[in-house]
């Protein structure tokens, strides 16, 4: 069972996200972009 801490943190989190995916709309990136760049950034990091 989800805690209520968690479920208050994936929130959070979920919002934060759609927030960045807005801003990159708005500034002009498609979604196809957006994907590869999230991609990228994490085939980077590993």
């Amino acid at each position: 069972m989800i805690e209520r801490k968690e479920l208050q943190n994936t929130e959070q989190f979920d919002k934060e996200w759609l927030e960045l995916i807005q801003e990159a709309k708005k500034l002009g990136l498609s979604f196809d972009e957006i994907k590869t760049f999230l991609q990228q950034a994490s085939s980077s990091t590993k």
